[in-house]
């Protein structure tokens, strides 16, 4: 095919991922994610791709799933519930890519339907999901045990001296809607953990400031210098209320990478018959 005519079938599509298709052209994807994209594959550039049986969670456009081929994988198959026509109508068959791209949901994925892999790749997903937990159960049931994974989502940025998950609702949400669930970095690692995945390696990608309300980030570093009953003619003690608003304005939320490793012996017998088979705690 010629570049215009690439161009041509280009523009049928609308584009997540920023994909090079050759030297002169790439996939016009969003370009608020080309530096989380980037940064997600220097993370993979890590990993050992060769002859394994990768699972994209996900997979949108494919970039990672392509990456994964391009390096050597056996196998790939790639994920979404709301699946990329870009991708299967022209990406795989210009690459004579062997990539398997599915329609399905995360939550109706089981072991049976493609077996165990050997790398996960969980990328821009986990935190639109509102059933989270139940999503890295799945996500540790079709991982082989020493198998690796790649999270990339949402953090909910603190101290980290608890495990916590935020969930906002609509407007509440720093992202948009469907953003739903930020664990933060305790918080994620600690429950993979609790289901026999380790992390190993955590990156928190720089944060963006949103300048939602001008006037509170005035009044809340007028509080901050000055220590007196009033402040050009507001009083201090109404200024607590700003500290609510500095989390506004600067957000709660960042994204962040997590990978890591399945490691089935750690995990402890007697919660996870509590929490997923069956158990004798008030009974015996």
């Amino acid at each position: 095919m010629t570049n215009n005519e690439i161009q041509k079938e280009l523009k049928k599509y609308r584009w997540y991922h920023h994909i090079k298709i050759n030297d002169e052209i790439t996939t016009n994807g969003f370009k608020k994610e080309t530096s989380t994209q980037k940064k997600i594959l220097s993370v993979l550039d890590n990993i050992d791709f060769r002859g394994k049986r990768v699972l994209d969670i996900g997979c949108r456009d494919g970039l990672f799933s392509f990456y994964a081929e391009k390096r050597g994988a056996s196998e790939i198959i790639a994920i979404d519930n709301n699946l990329s026509k870009g991708a299967t109508e022209f990406l795989i068959p210009y690459f004579k890519s062997k990539v398997k791209m599915y329609l399905k949901n995360i939550y109706d994925l089981k072991v049976s339907d493609f077996g165990e892999f050997d790398i996960v790749i969980f990328v821009g997903t986990l935190y639109h999901l509102r059933y989270p937990f139940y999503s890295l159960k799945i996500v540790k049931d079709v991982l082989k045990n020493e198998g690796s994974i790649i999270i990339e989502t949402g953090v909910y940025l603190d101290e980290n001296k608890r495990a916590i998950l935020y969930c906002p609702i609509d407007s509440d949400s720093e992202f948009d809607k469907t953003s739903c669930t930020f664990f933060n970095a305790k918080g994620l690692k600690d429950s993979l953990k609790s289901l026999g995945i380790i992390i190993e390696e955590t990156i928190i990608l720089s944060q963006k400031i949103k300048f939602r309300k001008i006037k509170n980030v005035i009044k809340f570093f007028l509080r901050l210098i000055f220590r007196k009953k009033k402040v050009f003619g507001i009083k201090t003690s109404h200024l607590n209320k700003y500290d609510q608003h500095i989390r506004e304005i600067v957000g709660p939320v960042t994204r962040g990478i997590f990978t890591g490793r399945k490691n089935s012996e750690i995990t402890e017998k007697y919660v996870d018959n509590y929490w997923d088979y069956h158990h004798k705690t008030h009974s015996e």
